[in-house]
């Protein structure tokens, strides 16, 4: 995956005066890649490009090696790429079959625009917009949104496997079954072949510099750094604190940084650093998720080095099979399943006593459960469908935010783990086998080694500690929070009593260092507020959609 551009254009027949609208908002040094009666498409690098017989098509950001396509699905499922392609009569849009790749999307007219970030799609028209409250729910209650939702109702999110379809004045929904959900029977791909397998999808070194790899106390980075070495290829470990007042990753990689003779760089933030860096991280993640902002530190160094930068994202979900239990695959209905599933991912912090009103609570639960429901009944029947819903929801719209809008697009960021190879091998394994870590153990014990795989981790057990200092809960920090979310009134019903208690005293922060749930819910509504702050002259509506009435 090379560094990602920005793209953006338009499928139909667009007023002159609403594309320059789309190009001044969008970043400067825009090329036009190509012009048609139905499609205009600009970019802000040159674009890789395949042709068929008189179809034509570009794509971009591929998450995955491979040969050239030969049609927009063969880009969208084998290079995990988002495209356009074009004849003589239509235009097609695209993104790639895990929908990783981010590309939004809004109707006007007959007329469909789109680009990469969001902000190019809202000053398109003088139409007011308004607020997605089912998007907000989930992004409080689970931490991201889910299927096409982004916090304006008006924009939308390209799903997985999917495309829009333009003969200039009509536009066509289109989809496809990506290989990855074939009920394939289930067989056990030996840990040597899906070793070699995870090897083959590595990036080779860069003539000077080296392979960046992202380390902390878990299997997959283990896993990827351990690979590396072992194919000899001049590997870096970086490591941060997770912030979590504990930081047992920097007490974990640094002994498997050790064992396998790589260079370690560990990253420590400065007190205030969570401060410093969360509204850049809102903006980045375009106020759609709020848990990344402890990476930011070690992102701004990955963005100065040379060489590409290899990350876990989805290894424990495909291999570990992380959030789905016994209880879950033995769930009597898929309903069950779902309702299982999601209070594993929500962790019940919505209920959490005093953070939100009782209404409030059971109003924004509603809210995500249904949208949840909507996003993963599709996949009712395949074998694997609870680790999917955990891979194309939280991981897709949640975690990589991280490799995606953090580290990249600045580093040239791999992702070996969600290549198209690895995703159906590792669907082909039963889930009962990965349940609880056992075939995860085995894949580390046979690619690196049992001395270097059974080193302690974050997989283990550890004794409780007390939590220590945390960046997220320093005096200015809380302070921050509270005077944001005082300042919004939706925000600040949201909150129940006793929540607006802690944050107005100096007693109450200190009891946030100790509350993870809570304060994962209280970043989530402090990034509503700044959303809501920053965009209020946009909406159609102030009003507190978000609180339930009584």
């Amino acid at each position: 995956m090379t560094k990602r551009p920005y793209v953006c254009g338009a499928l139909g027949t667009p007023p002159a005066d609403t594309l320059a609208r789309l190009h001044a908002a969008s970043p400067t040094g825009l090329h036009e890649i190509t012009h048609t009666t139905n499609a205009h498409l600009w970019s802000t690098t040159p674009l890789d490009h395949w042709q068929t017989g008189d179809e034509k098509g570009h794509y971009w950001s591929p998450a995955a090696t491979g040969t050239t396509p030969r049609s927009w699905r063969d880009a969208a499922e084998q290079r995990l790429a988002a495209g356009l392609t074009t004849t003589p009569e239509t235009a097609t849009l695209h993104t790639c079959s895990l929908g990783l790749q981010e590309l939004y999307t809004r109707h006007i007219a007959t007329t469909l625009y789109f680009a990469t970030r969001i902000e190019a799609l809202l000053d398109l028209d003088d139409t007011l917009l308004h607020t997605d409250e089912n998007a907000w729910a989930s992004i409080i209650c689970l931490g991201y949104p889910l299927a096409a939702a982004t916090p304006f109702t008006e924009i939308r999110r390209m799903t997985p496997a999917t495309a829009w379809q333009t003969t200039g004045h009509t536009l066509h929904r289109q989809s496809f079954e990506p290989h990855y959900l074939n009920d394939r029977p289930h067989h056990t791909i030996t840990t040597t072949d899906l070793a070699a397998l995870l090897t083959d999808k590595l990036p080779h070194p860069p003539r000077l510099g080296a392979v960046n790899s992202t380390l902390s106390g878990g299997w997959d980075s283990r896993l990827l750094a351990g690979l590396l070495t072992r194919a000899g290829h001049r590997t870096r470990a970086w490591t941060t604190s997770p912030d979590d007042g504990r930081d047992h990753d920097l007490q974990l990689a640094a002994p498997v940084a050790r064992a396998l003779r790589m260079k370690h760089r560990t990253v420590i933030p400065p007190d205030e650093a969570w401060l410093h860096d969360v509204t850049e991280v809102n903006q980045r993640a375009q106020h759609q998720v709020a848990m990344h902002t402890w990476l930011m530190p070690l992102a701004r160094r990955l963005h100065h080095t040379r060489g590409p930068l290899v990350d876990g994202l989805a290894g424990d979900v495909l291999l570990k099979s992380l959030f789905v239990t016994d209880e879950t695959v033995d769930a009597p209905t898929p309903a069950a399943r779902r309702a299982h599933l999601w209070q594993a991912l929500s962790r019940g912090r919505v209920s959490l006593p005093g953070m939100f009103t009782p209404h409030t609570a059971t109003h924004l639960e509603q809210l995500s459960r249904a949208a949840f429901d909507n996003a993963t009944e599709p996949l009712d029947g395949h074998p694997a469908a609870a680790t999917l819903a955990v891979l194309l929801n939280r991981t897709m719209r949640g975690v990589a935010v991280s490799p995606m809008l953090l580290f990249g697009p600045e580093c040239d960021v791999h992702l070996p783990f969600v290549h198209p190879h690895v995703l159906e091998a590792a669907l082909s394994l039963p889930v009962r086998d990965k349940i609880g870590g056992a075939y995860y153990r085995e894949l580390l014990d046979t690619a690196v080694g049992p001395t270097i795989g059974q080193l302690p981790s974050t997989n283990d057990p550890r004794p409780k500690t007390p939590f220590g200092y945390r960046r997220q809960t320093s005096a200015r920090a809380v302070n921050w929070m509270a005077t944001t979310i005082n300042n919004d009134e939706t925000a600040r019903q949201m909150t129940g009593p006793r929540m607006r208690t802690i944050l107005d005293t100096a007693g109450g922060h200190e009891r946030l260092r100790s509350q993870s749930g809570v304060l994962a819910m209280l970043q989530a509504v402090t990034m509503y507020a700044t959303w809501h702050a920053t965009y209020a002259s946009r909406l159609a509506s102030t009003t507190p959609i978000l609180v339930a009435a009584r």
